[in-house]
Order: C-alpha cells, then structure tokens, then sequence
C-alpha cells in the first residue's frame, strides 16, 4: 500500500492500476511542491508520535510510508504537521458530509438544513446489472448493526456507488431497497 502511495504521487502519466484506487479524478499534475505533511492516524505514526497498536493498519502503514520517505522515495521533504487529528482519512470522513445541489433533493431547505456531523454509512452493496432490492436492503441494514446503531433512531448520511445505466427498472430497484432498508426512518418521517 505504501508502494501505492508512492507511485500515485510520482508518477505520470498515472499507471493503469492505481486509477480504479481514486474516488475522485485523479490530479493530472501535481506542479511544484515544496513539502509534504501526513495527518490521520497514519500521520501520528509516520512523525513517530504513537507506537501502540489498535488492531489496524494504521501502525504498519504509517512505518511503511516513514520508511519509504527515509529512503528517499518521494523528492520532496517531509514537513512538520501540528495536529494529525489522530483518525484515519477514512474514519474521518465518516463523520463528515457535504451535500451537493446538483445531487440532492431538499423538500424543506429551511426545515431540513443545515444538517451537520452526521455519520455516513457506506454499505457493502455493488449496483449489479440487475439490483435486487432485497439484497441492497440486507446490506443497509446490516452496516446499521456492523455500527451498532439502530435503524431510525438517529440520523445518518447512507453513501452508496452507483456503477452502470441509469435506466427507470434500475432505479427503481435501488430506491425500493433503500425504502426497505429505512424502513423505519421513513415510517418515523425523518430525512433521507
């Protein structure tokens, strides 16, 4: 992984198996860059900062990146974080949502917004060829008790992947597994 990072960061063209690893388009050029910092958990052990193990990869990732950096991986320096939040990218941006106008319907803006610090829960569910509302609404439900939450109780932002046509039986698949899938919060009249 630490492999990865380096080659994402120093090479372009990008080579053909990192491009599927971005959730987002990849910059094309980096342009110049005088330093670079790490935050996250994984930064607390690239600087050094922590040595215990909380039963992730962080530990393994963040001596891996420190070691590549040490050996001259990556051509800019290392540069001094004050604060690394100390919780991976991915944890964090789990309790960390912006909502887009472009993507999102809002019934009631005034009544509905702002909506801040909500967990985002990203259920184990690919878009097939053809969804099975069924299965999609397993997957809700199951990341709900994965998270040890109840389904209705508080408020969460649900992400999901969409892969494929866009076609009416597709959606309406996957709007009938999410219905199912909150069923309770739709019954209690609280946002999707």
């Amino acid at each position: 992984m630490a492999d990865l990072l380096v080659a994402a960061l120093t090479k372009r063209p990008l080579p053909h198996a990192l491009e599927h690893l971005y959730l987002t388009d990849p910059i094309a050029e980096l342009g110049r860059i005088d330093g670079i910092m790490c935050s996250g958990g994984v930064g607390e052990y690239v600087y050094g900062r922590e040595s215990r193990d909380f039963g992730d990869i962080g530990r393994r990732l963040g001596q891996a990146i420190r070691r590549r950096i040490d050996a001259g991986a990556l051509p800019w320096p290392l540069l001094s974080a004050g604060e690394c939040i100390r919780a991976t990218a991915l944890g964090a941006s789990e309790y960390s949502v912006q909502l887009s106008g472009n993507t999102s319907y809002i019934s009631k803006p005034g009544v509905l917004l702002p909506r801040r610090n909500l967990q985002v829960l990203q259920p184990d569910f690919a878009c097939e060829d053809e969804i099975d509302p069924a299965k999609l609404a397993r997957a809700i439900r199951a990341h709900f008790t994965a998270f040890d939450l109840i389904e209705g109780e508080g408020e969460v932002a649900l992400a999901l992947r969409w892969q494929g046509v866009p076609s009416y039986a597709r959606i309406a698949a996957f709007a009938h597994g999410i219905r199912h899938g909150l069923a309770t919060t739709i019954e209690r009249k609280k946002p999707i």
